[in-house]
């Protein structure tokens, strides 16, 4: 792994970005010790990767204080969304170190070509797609993967100029997924459901909802998926193969995830995403092998995780 190119920056400011919401950073520290304890002082990658299974039960540790229930003021519920966006960014980072891949939150993180191919207009106004994650897989080209000082001279004033200038000249070598967060299923399913028609219409048929901007297209990446990732609040006896929650979500282009262990017909766990839309990030090296590499620098230059324990064992 190389902590100093392009792709570990933008997984780095990603995470961190995370932590500077209050909505994230205030239950952090309960948060932390239940991972703690899933861990068990085993940062295998397995153990890593299981945490997927478990990160609705790790969200809701917090339900009351982040009030992600139901019937909680409009505010509030935000809040709550906020915190589970940052929670699932943190965890798709954290199971993607080392790898080309990396999970975005804030939109003026992505490179401006991949901005403007997943912008969407009506009527002559942008409108922002409910891209809660955008998961972006770099190229393996040595201006994205090798050190920036090479890349960009040390000159750090031009890291998002350069970022943008090579993102337009390998565009379609770019994989792209968006991925909409939410801990609401049963209110919220249908919002995934139209984002992906738009995303997946063919041309003929969008005309009046084009898709891209500045003649950047999601047509000419190599891929681009749309998911859908919950808790979800509540109960779960509403949520069946043939419930409508589930059908609406069931054809998503990326897939339908939560942060539970797979129900089969249902969703499937969170940790399922890296296989499913993932495959190409780890080409030369398994995800396994990076995250086990990387598991040891928790306590130095991946730090900005914060799941480093002072006992910590390899």
């Amino acid at each position: 792994m190389n902590p100093n190119n392009i792709i570990e920056t933008l997984r780095k400011r990603s995470v961190k970005s995370c932590f500077g919401m209050a909505s994230f950073n205030d239950p952090w520290l309960i948060w932390k010790r239940r991972i703690e304890a899933i861990l068990d002082n085993g940062y295998s990658a397995s153990a890593i990767l299981g945490l997927g299974d478990h990160l609705s039960e790790i969200f809701l540790t917090t339900k009351d204080s982040s009030s992600a229930l139901s019937g909680r003021p409009q505010s509030t519920l935000s809040r709550a969304g906020n915190a589970w966006e940052g929670l699932v960014c943190w965890y798709l980072n954290l199971c993607l170190i080392g790898s080309r891949s990396v999970a975005i939150r804030v939109k003026s993180d992505l490179p401006m070509p991949l901005r403007d191919a997943i912008c969407v207009s009506y009527e002559n106004s942008i409108s922002n797609t409910e891209s809660d994650l955008t998961i972006v897989t770099f190229p393996e080209k040595d201006c994205f993967i090798g050190s920036i000082a090479n890349t960009i001279k040390g000159d750090r004033s031009n890291l998002q100029k350069f970022i943008n200038q090579q993102t337009e000249n390998f565009f379609h070598n770019f994989e792209v997924g968006i991925v909409q967060c939410k801990t609401n299923w049963r209110d919220n399913s249908q919002i995934p459901m139209l984002w992906n028609l738009i995303y997946s219409a063919k041309k003929d048929f969008n005309a009046g909802i084009p898709v891209g901007r500045n003649n950047f297209s999601i047509r000419h990446l190599k891929k681009f998926t749309y998911s859908f990732c919950t808790v979800p609040t509540g109960g779960l006896k509403d949520f069946t193969p043939t419930s409508m929650p589930v059908k609406r979500v069931k054809s998503l282009s990326g897939g339908n995830y939560w942060g539970r262990k797979t129900t089969d017909g249902v969703a499937r766990s969170i940790r399922e995403i890296f296989n499913t839309n993932l495959s190409n990030s780890f080409l030369e090296v398994s995800q396994r092998t990076l995250i086990n590499e990387a598991s040891r620098q928790l306590a130095d230059a991946l730090s900005y995780f914060d799941i480093a324990l002072d006992d910590y064992k390899s």
